[in-house]
């Protein structure tokens, strides 16, 4: 490393990388931090924000074990302990981050940040009265603290409490009507509300200041489907897609581009090879094959296949084009003449909806034949599944996130006609599909923060080895409407202690293609034990629609 011309002090040498760091110039900053830390190896703001760089340049780990340095050096250097939990909250380490946040305010009681990030962490937890608890002592400690209200907006927005949720977003928007993450956030509560109109014009407003953010993007085009602009909102699906993962990605430090598992690479390996025979004029796909079967081969693989791994620079560059990417999507076009079998007997549906209270339905042969084989095109093709956070290790493609296409639009809108009262005027509101391996854990007991749920599934019978499993097993009791997201959605004990003192039985609903199960979103439900063929083409795909909310159902 060059030495400088000049000789400066350690705090003139700091403050120059500060400013270079503050500036994006990270490899400048870095430079100057190291240089500090050959002459001083325990310099704690040196290790500190040496630490920062990185972590925002992939290496997580040693970003912990240097901020743990500096902590070390000055163990009441509350910078230190704020930044090491960020680091542990990107890697989803909450209890630890949580631990982190609770010292810095334990050394500094006037922190109002401190308070925030330590509200966040609760929040991840699931942990809400003492996450508010935190958000209020933040505010306490700074009334301009916008991070703060908005926290507690989304907090009571998940709560189901949206009028209290819009009063904190709009004191936020009050301090900074042009900051971004409120007005998000605040279009998304006026649509749970249906206040449609006061929605889009919180998210043009957004947008008019920052036309490239994808969350905004995202939402403004769930919010374009639901008033009847649907060709204007596939281009804004169409838009976040291409900056989320197309060819000019700006961000590659994300978590989604950094990590992997072996799930997912086996996954990645067995569809670009189903590409390659399928496109056999694409030499891409035969040299995506070469290149993740060699990084399968490299990597030291957990034993838990759903365990993340963090992949090195050099992997890392290997893949960067292509890895959790938009390299290939399948064209699903609308279905002329409508996609769903004209011949249901929608009445005796209904009636039997209702019939089996609190209303749950299902039916073979949901899909024409035609929308059926597009849809199976669609999600075998289209590099979309981004998604391999889950335990079970299976993989996820999200309605913001590559699965909105124009068919599944169609498909959602002939049932909100076909089923008018089941679905009443609800609206689509969101929407995803899951991919299974032969053997994987399905989905634990849990309800949804809807009002009606749509599944279906479109991998064909044959791959399921057993005819008498491998669908949804649906309680009939309904989760009560004063438990928070958490209890209905996450707490498997709580949830199991409800059932036993419920009694209440519950609907097998045996795997079919092209089967549809239609049900109150209320009920708790799970995935059936799953044994499907090995292979690509055997994987199970369900596909889900939520339609409104909770909260007005």
């Amino acid at each position: 490393m060059e030495k400088p011309d000049k000789e400066f002090t350690i705090q003139e040498a700091l403050d120059m990388a500060v400013d270079h760091h503050r500036a994006g110039r990270l490899s400048e900053a870095n430079n100057i931090y190291r240089l500090i830390l050959d002459k001083l190896p325990n310099q704690p703001v040196a290790l500190n924000l040496n630490g920062v760089i990185l972590h925002q340049s992939g290496n997580s780990i040693s970003a912990i074990n240097q901020i743990k340095k500096a902590i070390e050096s000055n163990p009441n250097y509350v910078d230190a302990h704020l930044n090491l939990g960020t680091v542990l909250m990107d890697l989803n380490r909450f209890e630890e981050a949580s631990e982190c946040f609770s010292l810095a305010t334990n050394i500094d009681p006037n922190h109002s940040i401190a308070f925030n990030n330590l509200g966040n962490a609760k929040f991840k937890m699931y942990q809400y009265e003492d996450a508010v608890v935190d958000y209020e002592k933040a505010i306490a400690l700074d009334p301009l603290c916008i991070e703060a209200y908005t926290n507690m907006g989304v907090l009571f927005k998940e709560e189901g409490e949206l009028e209290t949720a819009l009063k904190y977003i709009q004191k936020a928007i009050n301090i900074n009507p042009e900051n971004i993450n409120s007005l998000n956030n605040y279009g998304a509560i006026l649509s749970d509300l249906r206040q449609y109109e006061e929605a889009e014009d919180s998210y043009k407003k957004a947008l008019s200041i920052d036309p490239n953010n994808i969350g905004v993007i995202g939402n403004y085009a769930i919010l374009l489907n639901i008033i009847g602009k649907k060709e204007l909102s596939l281009s804004f699906f169409s838009k976040r897609l291409d900056l989320a993962r197309g060819k000019y990605v700006d961000n590659l430090d994300l978590p989604q581009f950094k990590y992997i598992s072996k799930s997912k690479i086996k996954h990645d390996i067995e569809q670009f090879q189903f590409l390659k025979s399928t496109y056999k004029g694409d030499v891409r796909f035969e040299n995506l094959v070469d290149i993740y079967s060699k990084l399968d081969k490299e990597i030291t693989w957990p034993a838990n296949d759903a365990e993340w791994v963090l992949l090195s620079k050099s992997q890392r560059e290997r893949i960067a084009d292509s890895y959790n990417r938009s390299v290939h999507i399948a064209y699903a076009p609308e279905i002329s003449g409508g996609a769903l079998n004209k011949n249901l007997d929608a009445v005796a549906i209904t009636k039997n909806y209702f019939e089996n209270k609190p209303g749950i339905a299902f039916f073979d042969n949901f899909l024409n034949a035609l929308a059926l084989k597009k849809l199976r095109q669609y999600f075998m093709e289209s590099t979309i599944w981004y998604d391999f956070s889950y335990s079970g290790g299976y993989l996820g493609a999200m309605y913001t996130d590559g699965v909105a296409c124009p068919l599944l639009l169609q498909i959602a809108e002939e049932l909100r006609k076909v089923f008018p009262k089941i679905i009443k005027d609800h609206p689509l509101v969101q929407m995803w599909a899951y991919k299974y391996d032969s053997q994987l854990k399905g989905i634990n007991n849990h309800a949804d923060i809807a009002a009606v749920n749509v599944n279906f599934w479109i991998t064909p019978d044959v791959a399921n080895t057993n005819p008498k499993s491998g669908g949804i097993i649906i309680h009939k009791a309904e989760a009560p409407l004063d438990w928070n997201f958490n209890s209905f959605n996450r707490d498997e004990e709580q949830i199991k202690k409800f059932l036993n003192q419920n009694q209440s039985g519950n609907i097998k609903v045996p795997y079919a293609e092209n089967r549809m199960v239609l049900f109150n979103s209320n009920l708790i439900h799970k995935t059936d034990n799953i044994a499907f063929k090995t292979g690509y083409e055997n994987r199970r795909i369900n596909i889900t629609m939520l339609f409104g909310n909770r909260v007005n159902n």
